[in-house]
């Protein structure tokens, strides 16, 4: 008989289970595929299944403990013993707090686990549960195996701005707009570095438009360089308290309003991140930034009803543009 696998693999195998399958697994579906659940799952059995029930309840607990929002799914059909409701974790609600600061060595610390995962997701284990619900007919998202969590927002161009800021220096890097097809070799001073919404945003006194500019980090394509003999003295004003303020109030001002196709991934995905759609089907999403918005949506396809604003339908109108003609068909 094979040895059950230690608790701690269990819940591993249970959070990948969860986060892998895009609609979500029933109790069945969990005790039949996951490693430390199916080894010992006789559905024959009520002692055996009472067993196998009683460590699935918690672990659920243990893994919500650490954090971690297991979200339910009940089909309008869905029987009163639970067995109907699904299970799953919406990748978009698995990060980190956005208050939550790491020093250098923590990051660090934080990658070597990142490369445990990456090898816990390609063990024989991870990948039988996959190959498993496959069998049941769930096509799980693949895209989870042999893949690192991402360290929300530490990368080169952070690290970078972050040690020019400190030394009060001037940065040169590569930014592509919105729109652009080539990015443009901007000259900056750093003057803020957040991380607002899971996302970095620079602000910085821009030398060549002599103006305050807001970067988006994920839009910069070079590691930031210091240029040499240049420095600027930046006031003792709190610029990320502002910056900060400035993206909060820009968000409240521009509330998009979508629809999404019942029961399909744009539904479940967008109400995890943004809440429940109102008596009109439709969902509200407050937006800093109508062209990250944009870019989110347009994956989503014909899944998604643009209700306003207007500018958010003509880009995401112009995104499926570049998107045919890309691939050979006709603006």
């Amino acid at each position: 008989m094979a040895e059950e696998p230690s608790k701690v693999i269990r819940q591993f195998s249970l959070i990948h289970a969860m986060l892998a399958s895009r609609f979500g697994l029933t109790v069945d579906e969990i005790l039949n595929t996951v490693d430390g659940y199916r080894d010992t799952f006789d559905p024959y059995s009520e002692k055996s299944l009472a067993a196998v029930t009683k460590s699935f309840e918690r672990d659920k607990k243990d893994v919500r403990d650490l954090g971690i929002v297991i979200q339910t799914r009940s089909p309008a059909d869905a029987s009163t013993d639970n067995h109907g409701v699904r299970y799953l974790i919406d990748p978009a609600t698995y990060v980190l707090p956005a208050d939550v600061e790491f020093s250098r060595g923590e990051i660090a610390l934080l990658q070597v686990a990142a490369r445990a995962w990456q090898q816990g997701s390609m063990n024989k284990e991870a990948l039988r549960a996959l190959n498993k619900l496959r069998s049941l007919g769930i096509e799980p998202d693949s895209s989870l195996t042999g893949v690192r969590p991402r360290i929300s927002g530490w990368n080169g161009a952070v690290d970078g701005f972050s040690e020019i800021l400190s030394e009060a220096g001037v940065a040169e890097f590569d930014y592509l707009k919105p729109g652009d097809i080539t990015p443009a070799t901007r000259h900056a001073a750093p003057l803020a570095l957040i991380d607002w919404n899971g996302l970095w945003y620079l602000l910085a006194w821009d030398l060549d438009r002599i103006a305050e500019r807001t970067f988006l980090i994920s839009r910069v394509t070079t590691v930031p360089r210091m240029v040499p003999s240049l420095r600027h003295e930046r006031s003792t004003d709190d610029f990320a308290s502002r910056l900060t303020a400035e993206l909060e109030e820009l968000a409240a001002e521009n509330i998009a309003r979508v629809r999404a196709v019942v029961d399909s991934d744009a539904d479940f995905r967008l109400t995890a991140k943004y809440g429940a759609a109102d008596a009109h089907g439709e969902i509200c999403i407050p937006t800093a930034d109508l062209d990250l918005l944009a870019d989110e949506l347009v994956e989503f396809g014909w899944d998604v009803e643009i209700i306003a604003p207007e500018q958010l339908r003509s880009r995401i109108h112009t995104r499926f543009d570049v998107l045919r003609v890309t691939h050979g068909g006709t603006s």
